[in-house]
């Protein structure tokens, strides 16, 4: 029976999670993250192309006056992979990773734990995405200029408490990792 996945009845809740859990569990290699909740939840519907960007919004018939992207001047429409990948490229450089395809998010978080070699890569890009996604939401609700110094900022606000939340044996090498790039 082994590669055989056997499941109970069906339960929307419990089957549909797990199988995505374990599918995107397989692909990222991560397990219990360091990152708290919000944050959590957060990633999950990054991951799976869920998250309330302006498209999706458009999708759903939602009106807005605008659908372009509030972080930058090219009126390009708001989709999932530009604020994230295109747009916040800066972002990610200064944590000294390279966007290599940023038209594929599965091959960019490979290409990034390839990078960082780390065993607390996600915990650096879930942290990265969130401080990228409130900058969004800033530039949304409170008009306020995004910026690489004010995502750089805010990483290292949010990855302080992930270091705080982080098993004891890893917590000295993600001190280290928050002050050799912040």
């Amino acid at each position: 029976m082994s590669g055989i996945l056997i499941f109970s009845p069906p339960n929307i809740l419990t089957n549909t999670s797990w199988v995505m859990f374990t599918s995107t569990k397989h692909i990222l290699g991560c397990g219990n993250l360091a990152v708290r909740i919000k944050e959590k939840f957060f990633f999950w519907p990054l991951l799976k192309d869920r998250l309330s960007t302006r498209e999706i919004l458009r999708r759903r018939h939602m009106h807005l006056e605008d659908y372009n992207c509030v972080l930058c001047s090219q009126s390009l429409k708001e989709f999932l992979i530009h604020p994230f990948f295109i747009f916040s490229f800066n972002c990610w450089t200064t944590l000294g990773l390279v966007i290599q395809n940023p038209h594929d998010p599965f091959d960019t978080l490979a290409s990034f734990k390839a990078q960082l070699h780390v065993p607390f890569f996600m915990e650096i890009i879930v942290t990265i995405s969130w401080c990228i996604w409130t900058m969004r939401n800033d530039a949304i609700f409170r008009q306020r200029q995004p910026s690489t110094q004010q995502c750089k900022a805010v990483f290292e606000q949010e990855f302080a408490q992930v270091i705080l939340q982080a098993k004891n044996h890893l917590a000295p090498f993600l001190q280290q990792y928050l002050e050799a790039y912040v």
